[in-house]
């Protein structure tokens, strides 16, 4: 049995799902190929040729790992379609949303015999949309090597007051740990590309800060590492990968009380109001000062990886590509 895994085209500003299946490739086993569509965005002739090389290159089973659903018009009944999450796919104005729910979801989820999703969240998400799809979702996490970062973390010490926040677009709140952590004697350290709007914000609340952006994933997890609290107070998220990166790099994180999260974390976060500043504002100030919380935390973060090894992941993932195959 061949299978392939096709991953959307790289883009420098995102690489968590690649880095997902990258970091499983190893044990899904030799007849699992990755291959990587040579065409990124969403316009007519990206979409069109991205089909085009997909129909080329499909196995026996086929895999579309994220974000470009409808290569799925491409491959056939035999594919498994990973669903990371779908407010992030389905905005823009009236048109943009009805092509886009027909375009990623509809006319893909017709045709694919199996779907993955990363949570329970997403799962009922999509059901809300398409409510026939239920009876071929399985809940699959994502993984996280904890072997890598946990090396990684060896060779870094954690920084006093050193915060971490992962990502700016609107529903990561960016604006929120900004304003939260006015007048706190501490370095702020950002990833993700700041608008100047973002940027304006932290000048005029004389905010120390880095921001890194297009950078390795390696880069990443030193940024973990030399860290001591990481700031997840989102909105909206579809996982919520930094959450089980800080339990594997041994730091506290502070994280949105949503459902998701809940999900993903276990105890093993500080929960928050996002829209408070001064609940996140409190949190910060507590996990800076209270060494018994932080070391509970870390405590518990390292039994909460222990549900997103990427054996076990593989594993799901390996026993779908079989039920599809013999189908």
């Amino acid at each position: 049995m061949k299978v392939v895994v096709f991953i959307r085209k790289k883009r420098p500003e995102a690489n968590s799902i690649e880095e997902i299946f990258y970091s499983l490739k190893k044990y899904l086993g030799d007849n699992v190929a990755l291959i990587e569509l040579p065409y990124s965005g969403a316009s007519v002739s990206s979409i069109f040729k991205n089909i085009l090389f997909a129909k080329k290159h499909r196995g026996e089973v086929n895999h579309i790992s994220g974000e470009v659903h409808y290569i799925a018009l491409g491959l056939g009944k035999r594919t498994l379609l990973t669903i990371h999450d779908v407010q992030s796919i389905v905005k823009g104005n009236f048109l943009a949303r009805f092509l886009k729910k027909w375009i990623w979801f509809k006319l893909p989820l017709s045709i694919v015999s199996k779907v993955s999703v990363i949570s329970h969240f997403t799962k009922d998400e999509l059901t809300i949309m398409v409510p026939k799809v239920k009876r071929k979702i399985s809940v699959i996490y994502n993984p996280i090597s904890t072997h890598y970062i946990q090396t990684l973390v060896k060779r870094h010490n954690n920084f006093p007051n050193k915060i971490l926040h992962i990502g700016t677009k609107p529903n990561k709140n960016l604006e929120g740990v900004l304003k939260a952590i006015e007048g706190l004697q501490l370095k702020l350290t950002i990833v993700g590309y700041m608008s100047d709007n973002q940027k304006q914000l932290a000048q005029e609340l004389h905010i120390h800060y880095e921001n890194y952006y297009n950078i390795s994933y390696d880069k990443i997890l030193e940024l973990y590492a030399s860290s001591s609290i990481v700031t997840f107070p989102s909105f909206y998220e579809g996982f919520g990968m930094p959450i089980i990166e800080a339990n594997a790099a041994g730091v506290p994180i502070i994280a949105s009380d949503i459902p998701v999260l809940h999900e993903v974390a276990g105890d093993a976060a500080y929960f928050v109001n996002p829209k408070s500043i001064e609940d996140i504002r409190n949190a910060i100030i507590r996990l800076l000062t209270d060494e018994t919380l932080r070391t509970n935390l870390i405590r518990l973060g390292k039994q909460n990886i222990e549900r997103f090894t990427p054996q076990t992941v593989a594993e799901q993932y390996k026993t779908l590509y079989n039920q599809i195959y013999n189908t």
